[in-house]
């Protein structure tokens, strides 16, 4: 738990924690990018692909999202959104970034991941008028995703090396 305590910075770590904390930004990266690949995919990043895929399109021959397809897709994203941002977010929060651009990015990850979680649900039984949330939360999730990873990256490895005391603290 001393990780969590407010005088600790990334650029302090040791070189193995910087390693393990670097392999995890790099898998974040990759599984976003992954992401967007599916997403592309499935909709073609298009208000009509998007709608098709939730609300289905019987000229593509596309069946409309079931309530228990939605359902497991929810369980899923309700344990996994929140914990890897929560990670992510606390990552950029060891760094030396100002109190300001810490809450804006935690508030944009928060608030774009409730629309994530929710769109699919309001596309599908709501209004396919939702689907043009999508732009919206994919591009705030694609500057959470690079703030929390490249700032991080940035102050671990290029802050000039510390005193060897201080690097063992963690």
């Amino acid at each position: 738990m001393h990780y969590f305590t407010e005088e600790l910075h990334l650029s302090r770590f040791r070189t193995s924690t910087k390693l393990a904390i670097t392999a995890f930004l790099l898998f974040s990266a990759l599984g976003y990018l992954s992401n967007l690949a599916l997403v592309y995919d499935r909709t073609g990043f298009t208000f009509k692909g998007t709608v098709a895929y939730y609300r289905g399109d019987q000229q593509e021959m596309k069946f409309p999202k079931s309530y228990p397809e939605l359902l497991e897709n929810l369980h899923f994203h309700l344990f996994s959104i929140p914990l890897i941002l929560f990670i992510l977010c606390h990552l950029l929060n060891l760094t030396s970034a100002r109190e300001g651009i810490k809450v804006t990015v935690a508030f944009i990850a928060f608030s774009a991941a409730i629309l994530v979680i929710a769109s699919p649900w309001l596309i599908r039984y709501v209004s396919p008028a939702f689907a043009r949330l999508a732009p919206l939360t994919g591009l705030s999730l694609t500057f959470v995703f690079g703030a929390t990873i490249i700032v991080p990256i940035y102050e671990m490895w290029s802050k000039g090396p510390h005193r060897q005391q201080e690097d063992n603290k963690c």
